[in-house]
């Protein structure tokens, strides 16, 4: 994606950009046409750090079809859409603000007419945020309000987008406290299992993956080989506790499975287990899809997923997290893979 900054801020807002990605404005549309919806998904890449944790959100760009006409508010009803994220581990906040227009038309390469505030309801603190303009391919212009400030674990927000002639859009926020993924016991859970806990109150898990690490022969070669593992809608709380049950038997004959799939692939030499990386995103309550997923058909009507008052879109908060551990040998060998 091809992405150019025009004036404004520090070239590292292009950076925080890339793992944002919004609808360019809702728009009112036939049956001939198509509503171009962003919905939320997490670029690993982009939040890659030197410790074992990292993270944020980021929105993915869908297509959804739609057989009847929508019948977009008059504009001073619902002003503007929002989609952005807040989180603990950005030095600078950035969102996205479009103006809800009755028709189709390219955004202009010029500022918002429009004031943006935060308020820290914890601290009282308030933020003028700065606009400005990125390009990028297909989307054309996007304007993006940024201010460098790192969220606070545990804090709310409140944001206002503010036009000229007084019509506000404005959405609440709480930035989910600060969680730490805790491995139980050896002995306190039954071979080839292992029941994560997350601990510190964390309001919604989701993309949850746990990813392996394995050595296996190619043809005459040994190679490194990364399988990940999806474990979202397997994770449940108890109590204040989100738990992930970890189950190495049933993904070790998942991966087998798959790999014999491949001719190259020496099956007598088994798969030897080097390491296993959790991830997940800890986010806000409302991050929440109809039906529990983000699926474009549902999401592509304006407003299902919306937590913008007098406005649309979707403003969320929260962060990515990550445990790499070695399990103890017993447990992973019950399960079939090898030992280094």
């Amino acid at each position: 994606m091809e992405m150019k900054r025009v004036g404004g801020s520090k070239s590292t807002r292009i950076a925080n950009q890339n793992y944002l990605n919004f609808p360019h404005r809702w728009w009112k549309y036939s049956n001939q046409s198509r509503l171009r919806m962003i919905l939320f998904r997490l670029n690993v890449a982009t939040w890659r750090a030197p410790c074992l944790r990292a993270g944020a959100m980021c929105l993915l760009l869908l297509l959804a079809g739609c057989e009847e006409d929508i019948l977009m508010p008059e504009p001073s009803e619902k002003p503007f859409t929002l989609y952005g994220v807040l989180s603990p581990q950005l030095k600078e906040q950035s969102i996205r603000v479009y103006t809800v227009d009755e028709r189709l038309q390219p955004i202009p390469p010029e500022p918002l007419a429009a004031t943006f505030t935060s308020t820290d309801l914890q601290s009282g603190e308030v933020r003028v945020w700065q606009d400005s303009l990125i390009h990028e391919e297909p989307a054309g212009w996007v304007n993006v309000f940024w201010s460098p400030f790192e969220a606070e674990y545990g804090h709310t927000y409140h944001i206002e987008v503010t036009g000229q002639d007084g019509e506000k859009s404005e959405v609440t926020v709480s930035v989910p406290p600060m969680t730490e993924m805790v491995l139980p016991d050896e002995a306190s859970f039954p071979p080839e299992l292992i029941p994560v806990r997350v601990q510190g109150g964390a309001p919604r898990l989701i993309h949850v993956k746990l990813e392996y690490l394995l050595e296996i022969q190619i043809a005459n070669t040994l190679v490194f080989y990364n399988r990940p593992i999806s474990y979202d809608g397997q994770q449940h709380r108890e109590s204040s506790e989100w738990v992930i049950p970890v189950n190495l038997s049933r993904d070790y004959q998942t991966i087998f499975e798959s790999l014999l799939k491949d001719p190259l692939f020496v099956a007598s030499s088994g798969m030897t287990l080097h390491r296993l990386t959790l991830s997940l995103v800890v986010a806000t309550e409302d991050w929440d899809p109809p039906g529990g997923a983000f699926d474009p058909e549902v999401l592509g009507e304006p407003g299902t997923m919306t937590n913008i008052e007098k406005g649309f879109g979707f403003v969320g908060a929260g962060y990515r997290d990550t445990l790499e551990w070695v399990p103890p040998e017993d447990l992973y060998t019950a399960a079939g893979f090898l030992v280094p």
